[in-house]
């Protein structure tokens, strides 16, 4: 089965924390996460 596993940053690096913190960079990442296993999901299905 299929799964994916994500670092997105570190809590224990002060600038990567602050980024992680904001809205704009959380939708950031969850659009990309999205689209991505959207692809993932498209190329199982083609012939």
């Amino acid at each position: 089965m299929p799964a994916v596993l994500l670092e997105i940053g570190y809590l224990t690096n002060p600038q990567d924390e602050q980024e992680m913190r904001s809205d704009d960079f959380q939708h950031a990442v969850a659009t990309s996460i999205r689209k991505g296993i959207y692809q993932y999901i498209k190329m199982e299905e083609e012939p």
